[in-house]
């Protein structure tokens, strides 16, 4: 126990090592300052493993920093060895913050990525902590390089050493091939970036080669994690200052801060990269939580739809927040390193439209009180049209219909391409039942007469009341021989239908057919004719029927015998 004590004691002994020594104790807390600020920059994509990267690297300058001013070489092994925590984390992280960073990606730790950068820092740290057993990894005896105390030791590298040096430089080979294709895919500023990138990460890389093949040290010791730190700073002020390389940048986040409709930059991953004040203040969002779209069910249909329809084009549906209405339009993002695969996110624009459709609502309202309107003008229209085209007694068709159905058979040419045959019907001693009986019994035999032609004649037949006791009767395609038969059986029709007409008195009329094109080659003619018919039915002791005799011909045919 007092051995213990007195080791423990003898690593608590330090001393100020030279101007290496001053070199790191200033770059840490400058290091731990950056990462503080880096931690409240906007995000971007890879920034988790960039941090653990900035993490570990503060852990490898501070186990140099108290290898550097320990004075007990026992302690000095000991620091060295838990700087492999942060030296075998660090080409991981990096390797990891560059696939993410070239690829526009973000969003939780993937399993893969989790093990490795997990997996293979305690690997190299287990190789070097076990090497008081194995001896394979530095030499059994690592001696000050002078008598002085706090002399650095010198370190004989073995095989497993080796093993674990060549393992971390695959992925920092693997880091370097993806910035490699970033510089070719990437344009302007992105191509600048990453060519940047790539050339302050082959500083540390090349001084490590160094320390490893040539023993080449600052100090005496490993220069690899000071001139990696340095790289971590220089870039991460580039980051954080890279917003202010180039006025559009600034001039576009202005815009973008101060337009009056929300907008959302969302990664594929559904983390919201980018919330402008109108977003922030519409769903809520707290950017300095790093929110996803889960937090918001309505933003995450529209995610789902947007990577749905990827690749073609598709409408958003529009949705409500807070008793608003928004119009959602939305825009695919590229990436600095554009590729063509597939967007790296999506910027989208709510437009609010709560007053645009109250006011489409009450014009919609208008308008169909208007088409209501029109609907009852319309139907008002029509009656008036019927009443002025219909006979008010008997319901049937008036002389103006019949002017109407002229002008149209006329303007048509629909007369001359079918046979027409005419009937005008005239009630007997019509006067004399009037005089006898009254006009109520004369306007009941007129509607009787009116109901026994609807029912007596064809749907395509037209009717109408010329005046007085005089009906006309036009009938397109019928054969004489039937119509004749329909008027014989009309007339005793109408009288059987006449018995219940108060009054002693038959009813009984006359009828004159013509027929086109024999009798008339237009409409007012074949009329004029039927009605010479009738006055010659009349004249021949009324009661019949006078026209052209019926023929044998086909249904439809109209002939002279």
């Amino acid at each position: 126990m007092n051995g213990f004590l007195n080791h423990l004691g003898a690593c608590t002994a330090l001393q100020p090592a030279g101007s290496t020594a001053y070199f790191v104790a200033g770059l840490l807390p400058a290091f731990v300052l950056f990462r503080a600020i880096l931690a409240r920059q906007p995000t971007f994509f890879g920034k988790r493993y960039f941090m653990i990267a900035n993490w570990a690297v503060i852990w490898w300058i501070f186990a140099v920093l108290m290898e550097l001013i320990s004075i007990d070489p026992g302690c000095k092994v000991a620091w060295g060895t838990a700087a492999f925590l942060g030296i075998g984390a660090v080409p991981v992280a990096w390797f990891l913050f560059v696939y993410r960073f070239t690829r526009g990606e973000s969003g939780p730790v993937a399993r893969w990525q989790a093990a490795l950068l997990i997996g293979v820092p305690l690997a190299v740290f287990a190789l070097a902590a076990t090497n008081p057993w194995h001896h394979a990894f530095y030499n059994p005896v690592s001696v000050p390089v002078s008598d002085e105390p706090g002399a650095p030791l010198i370190y004989e590298h073995r095989v497993l050493y080796y093993v674990a040096a060549g393992g971390l430089y695959c992925f920092l080979l693997g880091a370097y091939g993806l910035l490699a294709a970033a510089i070719v895919r990437g344009e302007g500023l992105a191509r600048l970036l990453y060519s940047l990138l790539f050339l302050l990460a082959a500083i540390p890389t090349a001084a490590n080669v160094a320390y490893i093949l040539t023993g080449w040290s600052i100090g005496g010791f490993d220069p690899t994690p000071i001139l990696f730190s340095t790289v971590l700073l220089i870039y991460s002020a580039l980051i954080s200052l890279n917003q202010f390389f180039q006025l559009t940048t600034v001039a576009k986040d202005v815009v973008l801060e101060n337009l009056p409709d929300p907008v959302l930059v969302i990664g594929r991953d559904g983390k919201i990269m980018v919330a402008n004040a109108r977003a922030a203040e519409v769903f809520g969002i707290d950017m300095s939580q790093e929110p996803t779209v889960e937090t918001f069910p309505q933003v995450a249909r529209l995610l789902a739809l947007i990577l749905d329809a990827e690749g073609g084009t598709r409408s958003l549906p529009e949705i409500s927040v807070n008793g608003a209405d928004y119009e959602v339009r939305y825009t695919s993002v590229d990436g600095q390193s554009r590729r063509k695969d597939h967007a790296i996110g999506f910027a989208l624009l709510f437009s609010e439209i709560t007053n645009r459709k109250s006011m489409q609502m009450q014009l919609a309202t208008v308008l169909l009180s208007r088409e209501e309107e029109l609907a009852q003008m319309t139907r008002q229209n029509r009656r008036i049209n019927d009443e002025v085209r219909t006979d008010p007694l008997t319901g049937l068709l008036n002389r103006r219909a019949l002017s109407e159905e002229i002008a149209r058979l006329n303007e048509d040419d629909s007369f001359s391409r079918e046979p027409m045959v005419a009937t005008i019907i005239d009630i007997d001693h019509f006067k004399s039942i009037n005089d006898r009986f009254g006009h109520y019994t004369g306007d009941a035999a007129l509607t009787t007469l009116a109901t026994c032609l609807r029912e007596g004649f064809r749907k395509e037949d037209r009717i109408f009341r010329l005046g007085g006791e005089e009906f006309l009767v036009l009938s397109p395609s019928i054969d004489l021989s039937t119509l004749y038969d329909r008027i014989d059986r009309l007339k005793t029709t109408v009288a059987q239908a006449a018995r219940v007409i108060p009054g002693d008195f038959e009813l009984r009329f006359s009828a004159g057919v013509a027929v086109s094109p024999y009798d008339a080659d237009t409409l007012t003619d074949l009329v004029a004719a039927a009605d010479r018919r009738l006055y010659e039915a009349k004249s021949a002791g009324r009661d019949r029927t006078q026209g052209p005799a019926p023929c044998a011909g086909a249904e439809g045919e109209v002939r002279y015998a």
